[in-house]
């Protein structure tokens, strides 16, 4: 597998892949839920923690940049 076609995926812990835009979506789409572990909660959704305080708002409303 290509670097490109790996950040296209995410393997959950139980081994399956679901497509990478599903991890954080505040829906479980691996059966082991690991797809929703380690994620920071938007107003309007959710992103990898290692999203928050990396200089860069990736929410809305910017609060993965808040208290930095």
């Amino acid at each position: 597998m290509t670097d490109e076609c790996a950040r296209e995926v995410f393997v959950c812990d139980d081994g399956t892949e679901v497509p990478a835009s599903f991890q954080c979506d505040l829906f479980d789409d691996c059966k082991d839920g690991s797809d929703e572990v380690e994620c920071f909660v938007c107003d309007e959704g959710g992103i990898p923690n290692e999203q928050v305080c990396d200089g860069t708002p990736d929410c809305e409303d910017g609060s993965d940049e808040v208290g930095c």
